[in-house]
């Protein structure tokens, strides 16, 4: 590792820390004396407190902390109870049917989150690793911003909320987002003695996976309590890998959650996390279009690869109250560290023709402090302070066994984000409530990069030997990011509201940079397939750096309740999206470099190669528009429909290159670059399902539950060149809850339709052989689960 630069990250994280320590001290004596407003002090007035659903608090409206139905915003919420009832081991068991929103695993490398919400994401499984762009949706764990995709995708356990905003956000809590925000929250020790100890096998395919965790929750004092989980994944390997018959995608994964609360004063709470996580497990299970059908779960690879993941995660949560507005001050402290070492055999053949490895490491800090209040009984005030470092080493090698060839490639990444943010609820009448909200925030990003040209691969960007640095950057970027709305309340059961938001996503720069030479892979039909296309002469690959990308939507919705398990949301939205950043293929001719100079021909004239340059770039503009629906309806006391449904139009209206490869001299773009399909826009996703709840008398109840989601078909990469096809998910289970849920016996199936997923195609699809660089999904699975709890006084 180079030891110079990370040695830097340390003190940081020291000041930070103090810095929230000194923000905490500071306002302490006041508290101490201060004691807590009436409750009904702070309450809304009656006509704006409509009757509650038996649904999660979504943090996101955080001065108020509204339940869904409450909140004028389109999010889809997860409770608790419903995440342990659907079997949640994972954000992508969500992905299929929620409307305009793909929680993927899509890269080359497990658990790397490749997220959009909107057709706002990014396209291809090449930026997803690349540290050097921001994600366009955010996941948050415990009101921390998690800095990169790497590792960001993890198994999930002991979770109080899944929580899912689409659209622009930043004026009320942390780091801003684009497309839309993935809040998990974990739960906190509770004041009685609580165990939990769950078991459940899987199968299906070829080989077993288990899972095990265990929960102790104990308050050892009044004031002062503790949580502690153990969770455990042993997956053999769900596919077959034709080339030698064995069992491929095993997965080792192992984490330590250990939290604690203290009551310091009435009016004062700490809670503090801890998150230790450690995964080892095979490479992609890569599929080859040319050689299997996309309905087959069929592949062989020689090269099973691997994927290793280290994460520590701390977190420290500050909440007092005091007499100002009967508000709360809020401070939120987060340091995180993780390590990625992948290598997949990306030509997804069982020859030796191109395989990928990758180590990344990033250690962030952050705090934000928060203040929300309520002012003359009815305007509702949230302000804060955000501050986020993160410090990134990126180290990519790609080897052509078969061709000798070997490229070594990456850089490190510094960035630096302030942020000030404002957010105001006031109550023009009992039923009209005005919401204004501003942010501004400053990134300013360093980097160094080292191209992937024809220098040792001895050298090692993370471990060392050092590698040359190319290129350098240093660059900042200001956003303001307003939001105005309107919201009605017609009655206690309907919510009509409207607003205006602006998001800005900061530019960056390519650490990924992939000048890789490729044409000694084509065989002469394809390098035909060129020819006739023309090849383009550009120098966009010599510049690694792209700048901003700017978003406005305008949202109309309407919630309404019909009881305490009926109700229904709908949205419509209209997005306009400005430099738009978009994973572009370029290729050019460059002379083939010997020691004596270019390689000419019988005619004297140079020989030239191909070099393919995946380069991310502002490519222009797009408009997005659609809808969401999401209800539920409870049919008797003991049986409900759910249903949800998302449509989304996505269109360019401008593009700046020439991104179809349909060789215009000049490189740039036309009428048909602008008719592209914008990726990761599916038109429909929608769900239904039904569960229903079976009372066996006075102790025990059998839950059943079945779902149906489809995801239209999408187009993956920037040229329409990769694809994913429709997918038509089916899921099932029920539990047995004994002795009012002490003991619940489990029995489930996911994707009983053994419908073939993958991750992503390549942008390369026709030109190299394989076509996919991310993992096929598990087929037909079916688990069996054991839970014991435990509950004292």
């Amino acid at each position: 590792m180079d030891t110079t630069h990370r040695s830097n990250a340390t003190p940081a994280v020291l000041r930070v820390f103090a810095l929230g320590v000194v923000l905490t001290l500071g306002v302490l004596p006041a508290q101490a004396q201060t004691d807590s407003p009436p409750a009904a002090e702070t309450e809304r007035p009656a006509a704006a407190q409509p009757q509650r659903l038996e649904a999660v608090e979504v943090a996101a409206e955080r001065q108020l902390e509204l339940p869904p139905q409450e909140m004028p915003a389109a999010v889809t919420a997860f409770e608790a109870e419903r995440i342990d009832v659907l079997k949640v081991r994972n954000l992508t068991n969500l992905s299929i049917g929620l409307p305009n929103v793909q929680l993927d695993d899509r890269s080359v490398a497990r658990g790397v989150a490749h997220f959009s919400i909107r057709g706002m994401g990014a396209n291809s499984s090449l930026p997803s690793l690349d540290p050097g762009i921001d994600p366009s949706v955010g996941v948050f764990v415990d009101g921390v911003y998690v800095g990169t995709t790497v590792a960001a995708l993890h198994d999930v356990y002991d979770l109080e909320s899944i929580e899912i905003l689409r659209g622009p956000q930043g004026t009320l809590f942390g780091r801003n987002v684009v497309g839309g925000a993935v809040l998990l929250e974990t739960k906190r020790p509770t004041d009685r003695y609580e165990a939990t100890v769950r078991s459940s096998v899987e199968g299906g395919g070829k080989a077993p996976n288990v899972y095990v965790s265990g929960m102790l929750n104990a308050p050892l004092t009044d004031t002062f309590a503790a949580r502690l989980n153990v969770y455990s994944n042993q997956d053999q390997g769900w596919f077959e890998n034709e080339h030698d018959g064995r069992a491929f995608g095993a997965h080792d994964y192992v984490s330590l959650r250990p939290v604690v609360s203290w009551q310091l004063t009435e009016n004062l709470d700490l809670t503090l996390r801890y998150e230790w996580q450690d995964g080892d497990g095979d490479g992609p299970a890569v599929q080859s279009r040319g050689v299997y059908d996309r309905d087959s779960h069929d592949f062989a690879v020689d090269e099973a690869g691997y994927s290793r993941v280290e994460t520590h995660f701390f977190n420290l949560r500050a909440d007092w109250d005091v007499a100002l507005g009967h508000g709360t001050v809020t401070n939120i402290f987060g340091w995180r560290d993780a390590r990625l070492d992948t290598l997949g055999d990306i030509d997804a053949t069982p020859q030796s023709l191109f395989t990928s490895g990758a180590t990344q490491t990033a250690e962030q800090v952050s705090n934000e402090l928060r203040y929300a209040g309520v002012f003359f009984d009815r305007l509702f005030l949230t302000t804060g302070f955000y501050y986020f470092t993160n410090e990134v080493i990126h180290h990519d090698r790609y080897d052509f066994p078969s061709f000798g060839i070997g490229r070594v490639g990456g850089g490190d990444l510094d960035l630096e984000s302030f942020a000030l943010f404002l957010n105001g609820d006031y109550d023009l009448t009992d039923r009209l409530t005005l919401t204004a909200g501003l942010r501004w925030t400053r990134d300013e990003k360093d980097a160094t990069v080292t191209s992937m040209n024809q220098h040792s691969t001895e050298c090692h960007v993370v471990d060392g030997p050092a590698c040359p640095r190319h290129r350098t950057y240093d660059e900042s970027w200001n956003h303001w990011s307003p939001k105005v709305g309107l919201s009605y309340r017609f009655d206690e059961q309907t919510l009509v509201y409207g607003h205006w938001r602006r998001g800005s996503r900061p530019g960056g720069y390519n650490l990924r940079d992939l000048s890789v030479n490729l044409y000694p892979l084509f065989r002469p039909a394809q390098r035909a397939w060129l020819a006739e296309r023309g090849l383009v002469l550009t120098d966009e690959f010599t510049d690694l750096s792209f700048d901003d990308e700017r978003v406005d939507t305008f949202e109309l919705g309407v919630k309404k309740t019909f009881g305490p398990r009926t109700y229904v949301n709908a949205v419509f939205f209209y997005n306009f999206i400005d430099d738009v950043q978009r994973h572009i293929l370029f290729t050019e001719r460059v002379p083939i470099p010997t020691p004596a100079g270019p390689v000419l021909d019988e005619r004297g004239n140079v020989v030239t190669d191909l070099r393919i340059v995946p380069l991310t770039r502002n490519a222009g503009d797009a408009e997005t528009w659609g809808f969401e629906v999401e209800g539920s309806v409870a049919i008797t006391p003991d049986l409900t429909v759910l249903g949800s449904a998302g449509y989304l139009e996505a269109d360019y209206t401008k593009m700046r290159y020439d991104v179809n490869l349909d060789g215009r001299a000049d490189g740039r773009a036309d009428g048909r670059d602008e008719d592209l399909e914008i990726p990761r826009a599916p038109t429909w996703t929608y769900s239904l399902g039904v569960q229903h709840t079976l009372p066996l008398g006075l102790r025990h109840r059998l839950v059943s539950r079945v779902n149906y989601a489809y995801r239209d078909k999408a187009y993956n990469t920037t040229d329409n060149l990769g694809f994913n096809r429709q997918q038509k998910i089916v899921d099932a289970g029920m539990d047995l809850f004994l002795d009012d849920g002490q003991w619940v016996v489990g029995l489930y199936g996911r994707n009983l339709l053994d419908f073939a997923r993958a991750g992503t195609d390549s942008a390369l699809a026709p030109l190299v052989p394989g076509g996919t660089t991310s993992p096929l999904e598990r087929g037909r699975t079916f688990g069996l689960e054991l839970t014991y709890n435990f509950r004292g006084a």
